[in-house]
């Protein structure tokens, strides 16, 4: 069975036992009556790497027996809004709190290959519930929310047992009415309750034996900033941002895989950037695992923009054989191609390199340099690239290396651009303007190469399309015309921009 998947939005609080839980109808106007589904005995065995490899990211991998979700979840952070959950139900063997606890499910575990890294998960903790569950229903009986109170014993591995009473008010599924939170939130704090610190019961009961996770958000920042100062908070943003995208691209998320190669790309310019910071030889490591980390996804994204552009493509031509065969083609090789990305990052080198990433400290056995003024060697590091890449494209003496200077210049432009966004947390540090214009490089000029490369798709495809359905090549040549085009265009708009760039010194 696959797993199912929602969002969780509730909210917690802490309450003493002799509290009593008010009454909740008319919290709202939509609240019509309030369902006592009595009390529930719920056994929950949570389950971690031996260094909490999930506890310091906010990451919760269960197993629960006793009420009408047992079965294991993964809670992951979400978009703000709420907890991302992921359930799936026990079997038969599974289905009673005796059972003997087994191995994750590999469909729940497999996403979160990128924190675990080849380590085993083992129970961390187990908690024992005694929980009581009011359901909040509208007039025609729908559900609106349901809240618990639980008295909780929790025992971790190590450490020592603990027990508390919590109240927590979720949402329906599917519903984002804060309204209705905010208004049972008035009631229970009058009766006493107070907003829970804690984001999840298993971190309440592991307390301080999970140590904090060091990539954290940026501080803020003066315009004397140093370099290590500036280079700690951005570094580890990016890096923070790489993780959680891993489970995104193995989770075959849309755009996860271009995601997670613009943040490393990213993260190879910044490192370069704030590089004194560093020891060189680590700086010098990473930023080789970075690269070669972005060389293994790309393919995975270069076919998935070519089907993109193909199915834009004959999206007006008729259906046929021939429009078949080519959309077919693109959609196996983005296939193909997306394993060997997931595959890479499974290799024991990849799993390496985040270690070392989120192990990475900056020296504090130098004078760091102001952050403003490293980063304006940088950018003018980059620009003198791009006006090496726009000199060799004048010169090129055919086809194939005009092509490959034009991918230098937009490589160039790009890291160009991410010198720039790195900076904009140092007050006036300016240069707005280069990333705009290296951001119009980047993008007229991948339309270009994005264009030839989906015409040489489609001239592949005409041989066998032809004996497929003859009159159907007819629609092939038309999308190929317009992809030549496309390119023609975008070319132009290219030069004038990587020109423009050319001039403005930084």
């Amino acid at each position: 069975m696959s797993a199912s998947t929602g969002i969780e939005i509730e909210r917690k609080y802490d309450v003493e036992e002799a509290a009593a839980l008010p009454d909740l109808v008319g919290a709202t106007p939509a609240v019509a009556a309030v369902e006592d589904e009595g009390v529930r005995e719920l056994v929950t065995v949570y389950l971690d790497t031996a260094d909490f490899a999930l506890a310091r990211r906010g990451v919760v991998l269960r197993r629960r027996t006793g009420g009408p979700d047992a079965g294991w979840h993964v809670k992951t952070s979400g978009d703000g809004r709420g907890r991302v959950e992921h359930r799936l139900p026990l079997d038969d063997a599974g289905a009673s709190a005796d059972a003997e606890l087994g191995a994750p499910p590999a469909e729940l575990l497999d996403p979160l290959r990128g924190l675990v890294r080849g380590r085993p998960v083992e129970a961390i903790a187990t908690l024992a519930v005694q929980r009581r569950a009011l359901l909040l229903r509208d007039a025609d009986g729908g559900l609106l929310a349901e809240v618990v109170d639980d008295h909780v014993t929790a025992t971790p591995r190590h450490g020592e047992p603990s027990s508390w009473r919590e109240w927590e008010v979720e949402l329906a599924p599917g519903s984002e009415d804060d309204a209705l939170l905010d208004a049972v939130e008035e009631r229970v704090l009058a009766a006493g309750a107070s907003v829970s610190g804690s984001v999840a019961k298993v971190a309440r009961a592991l307390g301080t034996t999970v140590p904090a996770s060091r990539q954290g958000a940026s501080a803020a920042l003066g315009a004397k900033a140093r370099l290590d100062r500036f280079a700690a908070g951005g570094v580890g943003a990016l890096i923070a941002r790489l993780v959680a995208l891993d489970e995104s691209v193995r989770r075959g998320e849309a755009d996860a895989v271009h995601q997670l190669r613009t943040t490393a790309r990213r993260l190879r310019t910044l490192l370069g950037a704030v590089a004194p910071a560093y020891d060189a030889e680590a700086v010098d490591a990473l930023r080789d695992g970075l690269r070669d980390l972005g060389r293994a996804l790309s393919g995975a994204r270069d076919a998935e923009v070519l089907r993109e552009r193909l199915t834009a493509a004959v999206a007006e031509e008729p259906e046929g054989p021939a429009v078949e065969h080519l959309l077919r083609l693109a959609a196996d090789r983005e296939e193909t191609t997306r394993e060997a990305a997931v595959a890479a990052l499974d290799g024991d080198e990849y799993f390496a390199l985040l270690d070392a990433l989120e192990a990475l400290t900056p020296r504090d056995d130098v004078e760091h340099p102001r952050a403003k003024e490293a980063l304006r060697e940088r950018l003018r590091r980059e620009h003198r690239r791009v006006r090496r890449a726009a000199v060799r494209y004048d010169d090129a003496p055919g086809p194939v290396s005009s092509r490959e200077a034009l991918h230098d210049a937009r490589k160039a432009a790009k890291r160009l651009r991410y010198a720039v966004e790195a900076a904009r947390e140092l007050p006036g540090f300016g240069a707005s303007g280069h990333a705009r214009r290296a951001e119009a490089v980047q993008d007229a000029l991948g339309e270009h190469l994005d264009a030839l490369t989906a015409a040489a798709a489609i001239a592949e495809a005409v041989p066998l399309a032809a004996q497929l359905e003859p009159a159907g090549v007819f629609s092939l040549g038309r999308a190929h015309a317009q992809e030549e085009r496309r390119a023609a265009d975008a070319l132009d708009a290219g030069l004038l921009a990587l020109w423009e760039l050319f001039d403005r010194e930084p």
